[in-house]
């Protein structure tokens, strides 16, 4: 068993390894209004309501993952297009031009984990197994 001290010393150090480490839940569905409506519902979890038209094309300064958790969706990255549903994963890197727009106007759920580049190939992410607290 670890003593207190340890245990604090682990949390400071396991959870000063996840700085610049984010998890998301989105939950996506689509409208025929010309603009975005975010419900902000506390923590990470958010729901958009998108134009039918979709998303503009974007790139964010940070690596990328996404679960798509159930629904369809198409994704736009760098010029393609795929039909992405239930189970299907993607790697978004910081330089890919992206953008969603409804499949058929099914809602979308999907998990977003996004973290800088740095975090990764310093090592900050492993496999390792952590020490119990």
């Amino acid at each position: 068993m670890l003593g207190i001290l340890q245990k604090i010393v682990l949390q400071e150090k396991y959870l000063k390894s996840l700085q610049g480490f984010d998890i998301s839940f989105h939950y996506i569905t689509w409208h025929g209004k010309g603009y975005i409506e975010f419900i902000p519902s506390g923590g990470n979890i958010n729901y958009h309501s998108i134009p039918a038209n979709g998303t503009i094309p974007h790139s964010h300064e940070y690596l990328e993952i996404i679960l798509i958790l159930c629904g369809r969706i198409i994704h736009h990255v760098n010029g393609e297009s795929r039909e992405l549903d239930s189970g299907n994963l993607i790697f978004i890197r910081p330089s890919d031009a992206h953008s969603f727009r409804p499949y058929r106007n099914e809602a979308c759920e999907m998990l977003i984990l996004s973290y800088q580049l740095e975090m990764m190939l310093s090592g900050a992410i492993s496999t390792r197994r952590q020490p119990s607290l």
